[in-house]
Parts: structure tokens; sequence; C-alpha cells
């Protein structure tokens, strides 16, 4: 989930090419999401920490504590070393990937390199009960 069309374009795209993978759906904030999950029960989200009516933060921790599943927030504001990334692990999240990693807002996009792989480990994940 995220807030910009243009970035969930980008990872729906990068992810299309695998064929063990099916993107279910996008949100562009929390509520959108919960009647995602609600409908479809993925087995992975990709979150955003900053959008619209809930941080990303805060919905990792709802999430948690009414129906862990997998996480893999994708942030601009999730570099190595920061404190919301270090957060985001924290409370339950598999993987963090900063959008600069993935290069999301360039021609050269890495969604299709990295993502796959990351989404398929974060499938197979053990989490954690908090």
């Amino acid at each position: 989930m995220d807030d910009s069309e243009t970035v969930r374009q980008v990872i729906t795209e990068g992810l299309s090419g695998d064929p063990q993978i099916e993107v279910i759906g996008g949100a562009s904030d929390p509520y959108q999401a919960r009647e995602l999950l609600l409908e479809f029960d993925p087995d992975v989200i990709c979150l955003d920490i900053i959008m619209p009516r809930m941080d990303g933060i805060t919905f990792l921790r709802k999430l948690f504590m009414y129906k862990p599943k997998p996480v893999i927030v994708i942030s601009s504001v999730a570099q190595k070393g920061s404190k919301l990334r270090q957060q985001a692990l924290d409370i339950g999240a598999v993987d963090v990937l900063d959008k600069e990693e993935l290069k999301i807002y360039s021609q050269e996009a890495k969604v299709s390199l990295m993502l796959p792989a990351r989404i398929k480990a974060a499938a197979a994940a053990v989490l954690d009960k908090k």
C-alpha cells in the first residue's frame, strides 16, 4: 500500500514478471488496505510509512495486534540506520526497503530485480507473536 498511484504501479509492474507472485490489489491508505485484507487475505503486504489518514507504523501495530501478516515496508523515510526503519522491524516487519534502494522514481527501477525474492522470503517467514 502506498498513497502514490505511480509507486503502486511501478511495484505491480515489477512483480508482474514473476509467475509465482500475484498482486491482488493496491491501496492508497490503511482503510482501503484493511478492506483488501479482509477480502483477499494476502500472503505478504508491502507498506509505505507516510500515508494519508493513518501512518504505516500505526497500521503495522494494528495489523500485528489483530491479524499478523508478513510485511515489507517500502518507504522513502526508512533509510538504513533510521529510527523508523528500526521501529518497523521491532513491530514485526520482515523486511524494510528504502525507495531509493529500489530506484522507484527513476527509469532504471530495480523493483523487478530485487522485490520478487524479498516477497518470496517474506511469504516463508515465521512471525513472532508480539
